[in-house]
């Protein structure tokens, strides 16, 4: 899916997705920072043309093999371990980005 595409379809059900993953991980404190953060990190997901499906995808692959952060090139064992070009890019946009409330979570 493009971006062209992606601005067509609706994003409630995309941010409520992230919403309760957040919540599920216990990430951010309130629901209002839940959803700042979900807001946030949507941006990633709209510039690197991912889809709901794509996320869904990411989330259990992270949920069926947990990634230990190990001595060694952070980058270089993450994409060794998901074997995922999705996955990759999206955490490294996610940690470009920042998203504020996950500062605190």
């Amino acid at each position: 899916m493009n971006k062209k595409e992606f601005k067509n379809c609706s994003i409630k059900p995309v941010l409520k997705y992230l919403e309760n993953w957040l919540a599920e991980k216990n990430i951010g404190k309130t629901l209002k920072k839940q959803k700042q953060i979900a807001r946030e990190i949507f941006w990633v997901i709209y510039e690197l043309g991912l889809t709901l499906d794509d996320i869904t995808s990411i989330k259990k692959k992270i949920d069926k093999f947990p990634f230990k952060i190990q001595e060694g090139n952070f980058w270089t064992n993450l994409e060794k371990h998901f074997n995922d070009e999705n996955l990759s890019n999206f955490f490294k946009f996610v940690i470009d980005v920042k998203p504020i409330g996950l500062n605190k979570a």
